[in-house]
């Protein structure tokens, strides 16, 4: 990967990590987050792909547990354990993807939806002369 993609993915990556943070996000921050994922390339369809394949397997759990990390995950480890999951068996990796969903899914979706919809606001407002 080049180093400009690399430095996409990460900013999308911890952008998005961000909705797994035991924290009720509202509309600012969420703004924030799309005004993040602004900065790459990504379109929406891969940045679903970010969020299920890459993002939530490594930060899920954290919605689980009791007393989860809420002011934000350590750049360094979110990122290595990203790129360890991609070293994996990507058939059986992308259906436990799957399955790990049923524990985010709802929890994620309207938020998620919010910073798409927020996103798409961005980049038309980029678009107008």
């Amino acid at each position: 990967m080049k180093k400009q993609q690399q430095e996409y993915y990460e900013i999308a990556w911890y952008s998005i990590s961000e909705l797994f943070l035991d924290t009720e996000l509202k509309g600012l921050e969420l703004k924030f987050i799309a005004k993040q994922l602004l900065q790459t390339p990504f379109t929406e369809s891969e940045l679903n792909e970010i969020l299920i394949y890459d993002v939530a397997p490594v930060c899920y759990g954290n919605l689980l547990a009791t007393t989860g990390v809420w002011e934000g995950f350590d750049k360094e480890w979110l990122f290595s354990e990203i790129q360890n999951n991609k070293s994996k068996n990507q058939k059986i990796f992308r259906l436990k993807c799957k399955l790990i969903k049923c524990f985010y899914g709802s929890a994620l979706q309207s938020q998620w939806t919010i910073v798409l919809e927020k996103l798409r606001n961005l980049r038309s407002d980029c678009s107008i002369p």
